[in-house]
């Protein structure tokens, strides 16, 4: 995953108050609202998201 994609999911998790289910969701299916955000063959899994978000408090 980017590290642009990490930060901006990051801040949206802690920001907006997410779980990681809704981060997913949206990553999933309301990304391609957000302009570079989604890749048309990319699905990304829970396990992804909770790893590469996490990075950022080490």
């Amino acid at each position: 995953m980017d590290l642009w994609k990490i930060l901006v999911f990051g801040v949206l998790r802690l920001n907006l108050n997410w779980d990681y289910n809704r981060l997913l969701e949206m990553a999933n299916n309301q990304a391609n609202a957000w302009h570079g955000m989604k890749d048309k063959d990319h699905e990304y899994k829970l396990q992804t998201l909770k790893v590469n978000v996490q990075l950022l408090t080490l």
